[in-house]
């Protein structure tokens, strides 16, 4: 089995025959933190967190391990849950604490409602974000993309690419879907092919064989080049997204390790 979008750890941990072609929520984490760091030459920190939500957590937790390792200051690490729409007294206390960059590591549709409410409760903050971010410029009023202005997040490839191939399959799947492709659809498409690989460097259909090229694979595809470590996980690096007037542009490549 490969999944392009099953981000939690223990998906693939101690199964022999399960990959995914996307990068793990902590490691996720762990390159935002080197991003706020090293690309936006933040000191002070802080998260705000949906304690619903394995992804929102596993992204916070190893943002938090790697923010010390940075000798980052986290200022606040604030939470909500699912059911949650207010979150103004957690954001007067960041507000308060003044971080440089502020974590929200949650899907779109959250992140549509919390920040209009962080701007009004007066954070200066950069907001950074991950891959759950793709999407919010759709479900933003228009009125208010203007305070997204500047944010960032990771995500598994640039829609705005330089490479040819990833040129060729936006277009491609634009003019036969009429929308842009998301991020899951490159990875489905990286998922496809990457199997395709490994059926032709093994000869076979035997699931056995199948699975030994997996392991020892070299890919070159859309989300980028990649092969995968002992737990089945794909090395590889990560597109950093910024909103820049209501539309996505590639900012710069992170690598976790």
């Amino acid at each position: 089995m490969i999944t392009p979008t099953g981000t939690q750890v223990n998906i693939t941990e101690g199964k022999d025959n399960i990959f995914r072609t996307c990068f793990t929520d902590p490691y996720q984490g762990k390159l935002l933190a080197k991003f706020a760091s090293e690309n936006q030459k933040a000191k002070k920190v802080a998260i705000l967190r949906n304690t619903s939500s394995d992804y929102s957590n596993g992204i916070a937790d190893e943002f938090k391990k790697e923010a010390e390792k940075l000798k980052l200051d986290l200022v606040a690490d604030e939470s909500y849950g699912d059911n949650d729409n207010d979150f103004k007294a957690q954001l007067t206390k960041i507000a308060k604490a003044n971080p440089d960059v502020l974590l929200i590591p949650d899907y779109y549709e959250k992140i549509a409602l919390i920040v209009p409410q962080a701007r009004d409760a007066g954070i200066k903050a950069k907001f950074i974000g991950s891959d759950g971010w793709d999407g919010v410029i759709n479900v933003m009023d228009k009125s208010q993309l203007n305070l997204v202005d500047g944010s960032c997040f990771s995500n598994h490839f640039a829609l705005d690419s330089d490479d040819q191939r990833v040129k060729d399959f936006v277009k491609k799947f634009k003019d036969k879907n009429k929308e842009d492709p998301s991020a899951f659809s490159a990875l489905s498409y990286d998922t496809v092919y990457l199997l395709k690989q490994a059926m032709e460097e093994a000869k076979s259909e035997d699931k056995d064989k199948v699975v030994e090229k997996i392991k020892n694979i070299e890919f070159d595809g859309i989300t980028g080049k990649f092969k995968f470590n002992e737990d089945n996980n794909p090395i590889k690096s990560a597109s950093m997204m910024e909103i820049k007037d209501g539309a996505y542009k590639f900012n710069s490549t992170v690598k976790a390790d």
